[in-house]
């Protein structure tokens, strides 16, 4: 799913330390945001932009937009076919390959028996 900029409001913290986030201009719930992402300055009620994907069970969280996107931990990138865990501090040389390998089909992931028109294989 496509990973997208979105503003929402945050709030908390609650007494856990938790703090929670939901999209501006929607009618969505309130969704936990990870310590990792929080910041020490937010004030509940506070508009606060963050990256997000939209998955099939909702908007998934991946943290505010000013910080350097991390790769999932169960979608290495793989470097040699080994995964590659890169510093956000360092940059690949030069000359290096790396190879990602991307699933798709052609085929409706909510129905596996109906195929789309873009299907031409």
């Amino acid at each position: 799913m496509a990973v997208k900029n979105q503003k929402g409001v945050v709030s908390g913290p609650d007494r856990q330390g938790r703090w929670y986030w939901r999209p501006l201009k929607s009618a969505e719930a309130s969704q936990p945001v990870d310590p990792d992402h929080t910041d020490p300055g937010w004030v509940s009620g506070q508009t606060a932009e963050m990256r997000v994907r939209r998955t099939f069970k909702g908007l998934e969280i991946l943290g505010p937009v000013d910080e350097p996107p991390r790769p999932a931990p169960d979608d290495p990138v793989l470097l040699n076919g080994e995964p590659l865990d890169l510093s956000w501090s360092h940059d690949l040389e030069p000359g290096t390959v790396v190879t990602a390998e991307v699933p798709f089909s052609a085929r409706d992931p909510g129905d596996p028996g109906v195929r789309r028109n873009d299907d031409r294989l």
